[in-house]
C-alpha cells in the first residue's frame, strides 16, 4: 500500500487481527474513545478479556 493510505477496521472480534496488523488500535465503550495504543493492546484485549481490561487498564466501570 502507498503511504498515507489508510484503512478503517471495525470489529468485536480480535481473531481478523491476527491477518491485519494494525499500527494503530482504538477501544471505543459508550460511543466515545477510551483506550488508544498498538497492537499490544489487541494482546492485552486477548489475554484479559475485554471485562478484565476495562475494569484494569482503562478503569471503566462495565
Amino acid at each position: 500500500m502507498p503511504d498515507g493510505t489508510a484503512i478503517l477496521v471495525t470489529t468485536h472480534h480480535a481473531e481478523i487481527l491476527h491477518y491485519v496488523k494494525p499500527t494503530r488500535v482504538v477501544v471505543m465503550a459508550r460511543g466515545s474513545v477510551i483506550h488508544v495504543g498498538g497492537e499490544e493492546v489487541v494482546k492485552m484485549i486477548e489475554s484479559m478479556g475485554y471485562e478484565r481490561f476495562f475494569k484494569e487498564v482503562v478503569k471503566l466501570n462495565a
